[in-house]
């Protein structure tokens, strides 16, 4: 890697815009690199200036606790999740009426009761197990709030093509959502979101 840090004490954040005049070389030169690269630019302009940074950020850790029930009614439409299905007296617990397909895979349920649910197999209920979120950091305009599976939402502020997110989303539908799979499980699960002007 052969980075050339140009004269940016005597630009403004807003004139560092074309990358011509400056030499990068990441192996193959890619517009993500070149985009990244512009990113680094426009924020060491601001930290000499001694300017607060426009750039907006999330960071936090995202926790789930499930919610799990071993008997009763399933609710139509709502996605569950079973790790493993107990064998009972009759014989294994059968879910397959209800939508389930196969362990570790969540499913929504189309019916309130199963075939048989006699051996106390465990039902983890995704769509009411609640994240949390521990904030690190939050300099956007408004409450950024988390919803099943794992999307976050903002009122328009994730701007497209300027919204870098890590790890890599499964999904995004900016300006308002971003979705990050379908993770049933999070302990301390990192999340970092960063808006550019």
């Amino acid at each position: 890697m052969n980075y050339r840090i140009p004269e940016i004490t005597k630009k403004t954040a807003a004139e560092i815009t074309d990358l011509s005049d400056y030499s990068m070389e990441i192996g193959k030169e890619s517009d993500l690199n070149k985009r990244s690269y512009g990113l680094l630019l426009s924020q060491l302009a601001y930290i000499i200036a001694g300017a607060e940074s426009p750039v907006k950020r999330y960071k936090a850790l995202l926790n789930r606790t499930l919610i799990s029930t071993s008997s009763g009614l399933l609710v139509v439409g709502k996605t569950y999740l079973i790790t493993e299905l107990n064998p009972g007296g009759m014989g294994t617990d059968d879910f397959t009426n209800v939508g389930y397909v196969t362990q570790n895979i969540p499913f929504v349920a189309t019916g309130t009761t199963p075939t048989e649910w006699l051996a106390g197999t465990i039902v983890y209920n995704l769509t009411d197990s609640p994240i949390t979120a521990t904030v690190i950091q939050n300099t956007y305009s408004t409450t950024l709030t988390w919803s099943y599976p794992c999307t976050i939402t903002s009122t328009g502020e994730f701007t497209t093509n300027k919204t870098f997110v890590l790890p890599n989303p499964t999904s995004k539908s900016l300006p308002n959502t971003i979705l990050f799979g379908n993770s049933s499980n999070l302990t301390d699960y990192a999340i970092l979101i960063e808006t550019y002007p």
